[in-house]
């Protein structure tokens, strides 16, 4: 059989025989997810300032540069490399136009070679939509400093942000309608990388983003990002080519009750402190696939806490809603490097939807721990006689796992309306789970 290599988290590559159908994790491999999460260079519009398109000054008064962009007739607005001190609630954008912020490619940016948008501690914004008119474009740029949010995002029409770097914001953005936002970086933001509220949003695309060290402040609900469910209740949510690593909190928390079609695909989570996946409140018709999560849950005490450490964990989310199809989670390559469980399911407080109907199939899972519960569902004692966790619609088939020995209690799950039991692999599979899966040493 064909081999290849696959970057892992905290080890060197590995090699390991694979068939053409049998890949796991991106399909590229996990280093060019690294590679394609990076900005590109923005540079100035064609034809003459002044005439086809508006040019800022570094050098002017935050109120010159507003007063500039508010009378721009072009709908096109060039800000030369430099610092841009942002006034208290932000720059406001104009509906309808292009923003480009002169900048190199890559993550590592300054005034001397960026737009630079300094909140200075103060400014509660660096840049903010109105709340009507034609959608706006925002590219490149570094938005560093302000109180609440770099980018603040209002317009219904939506908004596309490209080739930006949010930073030491307390949230990197927010945006409350529908988005587009790709190859950016968002980063060492107090509390979030970015959050994708419940205002009004009905579809996002979110492709090629770094999000990574967010959370210095080690808020419960920081982390790389959180994604709310959006208002109305049909919503569609596009994301691919995400490598999220090194957040405190969680690495990517998608909590989106309301979106009728969701998929996650060909990312990287690595390194975060609590859950690198965490997929609460979800629908069905939500697709999961080829991405790589591995080395999460590195803080939790202790790390076999499943309400946060798992690498993957889903809580509360009932497949049968939102279309019905149910959750597929499939051809994901899991790396459950410490002590932290790989793949866990939760209903922790006996929510009313639900964990069910979510399907865990086909997926390259490693389980380097010799801890028993390292894999499956568990409930606390409140939940045993309401929850559908174990009520036979969820269900695991044909994966693979790697373990140190196989003489082990990995996995976790229990019947109906009672609690959890610690089950070998064979345990596991009189469950029903896995008949068509395997199990090796590593």
């Amino acid at each position: 059989m064909p081999t290849r290599s696959f970057p892992r988290f905290a080890h060197g590559p590995v090699l390991r025989a694979v068939t053409a159908s049998e890949v796991f994790g991106p399909t590229l491999g996990a280093a060019f997810v690294r590679s394609e999460a990076v900005p590109q260079a923005v540079t100035v519009f064609s034809g003459t300032a002044g005439v086809d398109f508006t040019q800022l000054n570094p050098a002017s008064s935050s109120s010159a540069n507003q007063t500039s962009i508010t009378n721009d007739t072009t709908g096109e607005v060039w800000w030369p490399k430099g610092t841009y001190v942002a006034p208290s609630n932000g720059f406001s954008l104009k509906a309808g136009q292009e923003h480009r912020l002169e900048s190199p490619a890559g993550g590592t940016r300054s005034a001397s070679n960026t737009a630079l948008i300094d909140g200075q501690n103060s400014a509660l914004y660096g840049v903010q939509t109105p709340a009507s008119g034609a959608a706006i474009t925002i590219r490149g740029g570094l938005i560093i400093r302000c109180t609440n949010y770099g980018i603040v995002h209002s317009l219904p029409n939506g908004l596309t942000v490209e080739d930006t770097v949010l930073e030491l914001n307390t949230y990197g953005a927010l945006f409350q309608y529908d988005i587009t936002f790709r190859r950016s970086i968002s980063r060492t933001n107090t509390i979030g990388g970015f959050s994708l509220t419940t205002s009004g949003w009905s579809a996002a695309l979110l492709e090629n983003l770094e999000l990574t060290g967010n959370n210095t402040s080690d808020d419960l609900d920081g982390g790389g990002c959180k994604i709310l469910r959006p208002v109305p209740a049909v919503g569609t949510l596009t994301a691919r080519g995400i490598w999220s690593h090194d957040n405190s909190g969680r690495g990517w928390w998608q909590d989106t009750s309301r979106v009728h079609t969701s998929l996650l695909e060909e990312s990287v989570f690595e390194g975060n402190e609590l859950s690198g996946m965490f997929i609460e409140n979800q629908y069905g018709t939500t697709t999961i696939k080829r991405n790589y999560v591995a080395g999460n849950g590195t803080t939790v005490s202790p790390p076999q806490n499943w309400n946060r450490s798992p690498n993957v964990l889903f809580s509360a989310s009932d497949g049968s809603l939102g279309g019905g199809a149910g959750i597929d989670f499939f051809l994901n390559w899991i790396d459950a490097t410490g002590d932290a469980p790989a793949v866990g399911l939760i209903d922790p407080l006996a929510q009313v939807a639900g964990t069910k109907q979510i399907h865990v199939f086909d997926n390259d899972i490693w389980i380097r721990s010799t801890s028993d519960e390292r894999m499956g569902g568990k409930l606390d004692a409140d939940a045993f006689s309401t929850s559908p966790l174990y009520g036979g619609t969820n269900t695991f088939e044909t994966n693979h796992y790697h373990v140190p020995k196989t003489a082990s209690n990995y996995f976790s799950w229990g019947s109906l309306g009672g609690g959890p039991s610690d089950l070998d692999f064979a345990g596991w599979q009189a469950f029903g789970h896995d008949d068509g899966g395997t199990m090796v040493v590593i």
